[in-house]
């Protein structure tokens, strides 16, 4: 649980990074979450183009399932 002196450094301002540092800073009012990247947008991250984002192509069936719910979400 965060306390009131809590602190988040999140590396990486793609979908997932931005996403955690939203989540943290949203349920984590008091927290200090701060969000680096190169820049943005970094043509070199994993969620540049639309292929990289959410892919439903893994080794393990559980987490393609997954990835497939995600899509449709």
């Amino acid at each position: 649980m965060a306390t009131l002196n809590s602190s988040y450094i999140v590396v990486g301002s793609g979908v997932f990074g931005a996403s955690t540092a939203l989540t943290l800073a949203q349920n984590y009012p008091s927290a200090s979450v701060v969000l680096v990247d190169r820049t943005v947008p970094f043509r070199e991250s994993a969620s540049w183009d639309w292929t990289k984002v959410i892919r439903a192509h893994y080794a393990d069936i559980v987490y393609m399932q997954l990835a497939l719910e995600a899509k449709n979400f």
